[in-house]
């Protein structure tokens, strides 16, 4: 170890980093498309060249997933987006709704820093909370369980989660939101990183049960114009794909 990095290894943690934050900088997409009607500059990691390419037209991310939100979002909404990155659909929620409440919960301090700019963008920046913890079926400095907030009250009507295969965790540790069936969930799942750790996609949607929740699926989820489907079975299930489920007596589709 050099002398310069073993002098960096004895500042406090948040010193090491603000510095790493200020050496790296960050990348600013101006009149970033969101939707044909929502452009604004956006805030990404400086190594973003994905986001900058689906940022270049409307519906460039997830565009079924957007016409989702533009079609069911309301200000009174609450909002939680579990593994929210830099916070893109908290952009496109305080966007389409100022008085919306949300809550983006993404592990990474280096990520979620690049979501804080994009809160100060907001509306409403006093209604968006960044939480810099992973989620999942235990709490700890570094966790966090989705029923924690229940027990204080915060229930969100729209639950948003990418996480990449650790959806049964994050599910695991929310039965008591899932048994409310107050919530709609619009969740990206991932077969093949399920597959990794030993689970599969049935574990995921038999959360949700056919007695309080309307169903749907979104293969092709990159695709414009994909249409949401009632029946998962005759897709090949290998890729990822989007699962919606939202309360019977509140349906959103």
């Amino acid at each position: 170890m050099s002398i310069k990095s073993f002098v960096f290894s004895l500042l406090p943690l948040s010193t090491q980093r603000r510095i790493i934050l200020q050496k790296t900088g960050q990348k600013v997409i101006p009149n970033a498309a969101l939707t044909p009607n929502i452009a604004l500059d956006v805030v990404i990691p400086p190594k973003g060249n994905t986001w900058v390419n689906r940022l270049a037209k409307p519906y460039g991310h997830e565009p079924e997933v957007v016409k989702w939100f533009e079609r069911n979002l309301k200000n009174d909404d609450v909002v939680f987006d579990v593994g929210a990155h830099f916070g893109f659909y908290g952009i496109l929620a305080t966007q389409l709704c100022p008085q919306v409440k949300f809550y983006g919960f993404e592990g990474n301090w280096f990520t979620i820093s690049f979501q804080e700019s994009n809160r100060l963008k907001s509306p409403q920046p006093s209604n968006w909370y960044p939480i810099n913890k992973m989620v999942g079926d235990h709490a700890n400095k570094d966790f966090v369980m989705i029923d924690q907030y229940i027990k204080d009250g915060i229930v969100p009507t729209v639950f948003q989660m990418d996480v990449d295969g650790e959806e049964v965790n994050v599910f695991n540790g929310a039965k008591s939101l899932i048994a409310l069936a107050k919530t709609t969930f619009i969740i990206e799942v991932h077969p093949k990183d399920l597959k990794e750790r030993g689970q599969n996609i049935d574990q995921v949607l038999n959360f949700f049960s056919d007695e309080k929740f309307k169903k749907a699926y979104l293969p092709n989820l990159r695709k414009l114009d994909t249409q949401w489907k009632a029946d998962l079975s005759a897709e090949e299930r290998t890729e990822e794909f989007y699962f919606l489920a939202t309360p019977i007596d509140q349906p959103r589709m």
